[in-house]
């Protein structure tokens, strides 16, 4: 039998998004998010966020467990359960901790894989890797330090 190892979940607290994204929070800094979402989609757990005054209405109905808005829009504690986190932008904020729950990238080394098929004419960049049934067709062309990831397609020219 295989054991298989469940992937680590990084908690955060309100407090520490709110300190990354250089916000203001509403409620507790020890609400626990564990992952993100989108506002309509987000459960127990979850972070979300409301760039636009228009969403504000799916703040009564979030099951996150906090959500990013920004510090123009006026919004009543009452109007949401989740622990509020203000911030001038909350696109570039929501953007920085998705950024930050993917963990540190690891970048493929160069090569191109032995399943990759690439057509004629095909240009490639110095320090490319190409992984398992890429398609690159003919007269494409992929720039230096570029990955192209298991099966995608780069069409014609």
């Amino acid at each position: 039998m295989i054991d298989r190892m469940e992937p680590e979940i990084r908690t955060w607290t309100v407090l520490e998004i709110t300190n990354l994204v250089g916000g203001l929070a509403n409620g507790s800094g020890n609400v626990e998010v564990t992952g993100i979402a989108g506002i309509r989609e987000a459960g127990e757990g979850d972070i979300t966020f409301v760039a636009e005054a228009r969403y504000l209405p799916l703040l009564k109905h979030t099951k996150a467990a906090a959500v990013i808005v920004s510090k123009e829009i006026q919004i009543g504690e009452s109007e949401s359960e989740a622990a509020l986190i203000r911030v001038d932008d909350p696109v570039a904020a929501f953007e920085k901790i998705a950024v930050n729950f993917a963990g540190p990238r690891v970048k493929p080394e160069p090569g191109i894989h032995a399943t990759a098929i690439i057509g004629k004419g095909a240009r490639l960049g110095k320090n490319v890797a190409i992984q398992a049934h890429a398609v690159i067709c003919d007269g494409a062309v992929v720039g230096d330090d570029t990955v192209i990831y298991a099966g995608v397609y780069i069409g014609h020219e």
